[in-house]
């Protein structure tokens, strides 16, 4: 990744997003999973613990955003930590927590937030639910997150990924297709146009050019 303006990152680890195809209880999900950086820079959003959380750009996150036919994209939004209340009803976990570790290694349940846009930041569904585990280990975080494939849009095949952490002057704003930096002004994730083409159907065994109910 590199900046919102296609920069280089000075002594910045790196973050994957690696795909996969799962068929779990007769449901279809492209699976998602995440190795990034912690940094615990802002602090965890006070929401529930595993579930949908609002305005959660505002936070320490990395994002995917996967653009179909007629400008349809979904967004999806994985944060790493969460405020865990004895309120909360958590997932299971990733692994397990290691012995001898203090309280910021180990297991975690971040929070997400999933959006379905039609063109250029029209959002018309939000507080999707989704199957999304994390766990952090020192300085890395881990993540998996389980997106049906009905949340996708039809005949997906454009995506961008981000990065986004730190407060105040520090925020932090990278980008795996950044933008030009002749138009590079404030970060704008939702410019479809710096989009770059991704070949889903080659790891899905499920069609994906047909519109769920969710799209339609």
């Amino acid at each position: 990744m590199t900046n919102w303006c296609g920069q280089p990152l000075a002594n910045q680890a790196s973050i994957t997003v690696d795909f996969s195809y799962q068929l779990q209880n007769e449901q279809h999900y492209l699976v998602m999973d995440v190795a990034s950086p912690f940094y615990n820079d802002p602090p965890a959003p006070d929401c529930p613990a595993g579930q949908s959380c609002q305005n959660l750009w505002n936070y320490e996150v990395v994002e995917v955003f996967f653009l179909g036919r007629n400008n349809n994209y979904l967004e999806v939004e994985l944060c790493p930590t969460a405020v865990i209340r004895s309120s909360d009803k958590l997932p299971s976990v990733l692994g397990h927590e290691k012995p001898g570790k203090s309280s910021i290694h180990g297991i975690f349940h971040g929070q997400y937030l999933i959006l379905m846009l039609s063109n250029y930041r029209k959002p018309f569904k939000d507080g999707l639910q989704l199957q999304f585990k994390a766990k952090i280990d020192g300085d890395r975080w881990l993540g998996k997150a389980w997106i049906p494939l009905e949340y996708l849009p039809p005949d997906v095949n454009f995506i961008n990924g981000y990065a986004i952490h730190g407060s105040d002057d520090d925020r932090q704003y990278q980008a795996a297709y950044p933008a030009d930096q002749k138009q590079c002004q404030e970060p704008d994730f939702h410019r479809l146009e710096f989009f770059k083409e991704i070949d889903l159907q080659s790891i899905i065994p499920h069609r994906l050019d047909k519109a769920s109910s969710h799209w339609q």
